[in-house]
Order: C-alpha cells, then structure tokens, then sequence
C-alpha cells in the first residue's frame, strides 16, 4: 500500500491512525477519513485565506455528506476554533 502523510501534529495523526485502504489501478493506497481533509482545509484556509479551500469543502459535502462523521468533524473544529472558517464553508454549499 503506499501512503502519503504530511505533518506530525494531532489532526495528522487522527487521519493516520483511522485511515482506510483502497485501490486505484490495482494498487493499495491509503486513504485520510475526509473529516480529516475538511478540518485541514479549514486550517488551510484560516492561515491564507483562499477561498478555494471553502469550495472544496462544500463541494466535498456536496459528495460525501452522508458519510461524513459529523460528531467527528464537529470535535475537531470546536477543539481548533474553526468555527468561524466552517460557517464560512457551509456558505459556499450548492454555489460553484
């Protein structure tokens, strides 16, 4: 399986230690749970601003809503104070 992991800090260690295994051309990869991803785009974004960031979450709730741990997500952006950064997010649901 390969996997790509960046940082040492909580969050990164939250996604390591539940990431899932799939398989894209044949090949294992690991994967980060996506309330993952989402709390660090929010960061992302806190720290420079691009709006991209906010886009991508929206979009990736769009995709994935369902199946994203909500209380998951909700604890780590309560724990980071992204509370603000996550509202902003939730503004950009259903524009592209």
């Amino acid at each position: 399986a390969v996997g790509v992991f960046a940082g040492t800090d909580e969050v990164n260690a939250g996604a390591l230690q539940n990431r899932t295994v799939g398989h894209v051309e044949g090949e294992g990869v690991q994967f980060g749970p996506i309330e993952y991803v989402i709390v660090s785009k929010l960061r992302y974004f806190k720290m420079g601003g691009s709006e991209r960031h906010l886009r991508d979450i929206a979009r990736m709730i769009e995709i994935s809503g369902p199946t994203v741990s909500r209380p998951t997500l909700d604890h780590w952006v309560a724990r980071l104070d992204l509370g603000d950064e996550w509202e902003m997010a939730g503004a950009f649901e259903g524009r592209e």
